[in-house]
């Protein structure tokens, strides 16, 4: 039993990561509008990805943590208003396809520490099939998504993403040859405790 609790000690530890990670970044993305001064921050609809645009007005925010949120943003998202969310008055740091797609990572970090998941890889590649129908039919009909769609087709994929990466990371918790019996005898079956298949 011993061994058996020091592994699984340790699969919570490792598995912990993503959660340390994606919970305050989830957060932060959602909080800082509310450090900025009402009605404040507006990036507008210029924005491309991944090039930093909006630095002059980042850079004029009162606030530390708001300039180091949104640069974050600014470097990896479009930023464009219109596909954002507005709280406190103040755009979001991320647009709002964006915004689910890092609460899912969030949401699936949680989920996976408390209860593993085994998720099929058909599952994870199913789930991006609305996202990327969402964006292509946008991109070459005349069908615009809304800030409702484009959440809500962002958090599936990563939310079980999420899962995959937890699962995979106290997946490579070591096992010593010599106490896989003990293991095996307790329930962590290669490792596992508690497995569950979302495939099935």
């Amino acid at each position: 039993m011993g061994v058996a609790m020091d592994l699984r000690r340790k699969q919570l530890l490792v598995g912990a990561i993503p959660a340390a990670i994606f919970v305050p970044l989830a957060l932060l993305l959602t909080m800082v509008p509310f450090l900025e001064p009402p009605g404040s921050v507006d990036l507008g609809e210029r924005g491309l990805s991944g090039i930093m645009d909006h630095r002059q007005q980042i850079e004029n925010m009162s606030n530390p943590i708001s300039r180091a949120i949104y640069s974050f943003g600014d470097s990896s998202c479009h930023q464009n208003s219109s596909r954002s969310f507005f709280f406190h008055g103040n755009q979001t740091p991320v647009c709002s396809r964006d915004m689910g797609i890092y609460w899912g990572f969030a949401a699936g970090a949680v989920v996976a520490l408390l209860r593993r998941y085994y998720v099929p890889l058909s599952l994870v590649l199913l789930s991006f099939v609305p996202m990327g129908a969402d964006g292509l039919i946008q991109a070459f009909t005349s069908y615009t998504s809304t800030n409702l769609i484009r959440p809500l087709t962002g958090f599936p994929p990563s939310l079980l993403l999420s899962m995959t990466l937890v699962y995979s990371l106290q997946e490579m918790v070591y096992i010593p040859q010599g106490d896989l019996r003990e293991v095996t005898s307790t329930g962590l079956s290669g490792g596992v405790e508690h497995q569950n298949d979302l495939g099935r």
